[in-house]
């Protein structure tokens, strides 16, 4: 992605994007293996995980 490109996804997104640091990635991940874990044990046979709603 050019510096360009980027400045303007930036700034055409700002409102709705926000970074996210290393550990906060983490937690997210973990948050939702967690959550796929009771849902397999729960008798679910699939997730969906929205990447635009976290």
């Amino acid at each position: 992605m050019t510096k360009g490109a980027y400045a303007k996804l930036h700034h055409d997104m700002q409102h709705f994007v926000t970074e996210a640091i290393a550990e906060q990635l983490i937690a997210i991940k973990n948050s939702i293996a967690q959550c796929a874990r009771k849902a397999q044990k729960a008798g679910i046979d699939a997730i969906e995980i929205h990447g635009d709603r976290l």
